[in-house]
């Protein structure tokens, strides 16, 4: 069985994710049958290669950024029996803000091979903001 374990991030927090979710799964799932793959969105060329996937964005101006929904919506169109749990990356704040979760990220997990989503708390360093974002 071979895992995608990928996230689409603009500035590395939500790339940070991705890799402990992967080294997580490496350790509970501590056996030769199972191969965890972590990507980052934009360089996975065929998601449709791996046996289930976990896809994660950062959130930007209350969107999934286009790599990590381009995977789900291909997954949806082609592969609906594979499993597919989600993440959004970008609340921060405390409380965390913005409340709930993107509109993105809500239909994305309605697809019939999304299984869960989870929202994590975001971290943002103003120094590495390009004066557009900021």
């Amino acid at each position: 069985m071979r895992v995608l374990v990928t996230a689409a991030s603009r500035h590395g927090a939500t790339d940070e994710i991705d890799r402990q979710i992967g080294d997580e799964m490496e350790k509970t799932l501590d056996f030769p049958a199972v191969e965890v793959h972590v990507r980052p969105a934009d360089a996975v060329d065929d998601v449709l290669t791996y046996d289930a996937a976990v896809i994660g964005s950062a959130i930007y101006m209350g969107r999934w950024q286009e790599p990590a929904r381009r995977l789900v919506e291909a997954v949806a169109a082609s592969h609906r029996e594979m499993p597919v749990w989600l993440f959004s990356s970008g609340p921060i704040g405390d409380p965390p803000q913005p409340e709930g979760d993107s509109a993105d990220a809500v239909a994305l997990a309605e697809l019939p091979c999304v299984r869960e989503h989870a929202t994590f708390a975001g971290r943002l360093d103003k120094h590495d903001l390009r004066l557009t974002e900021r």
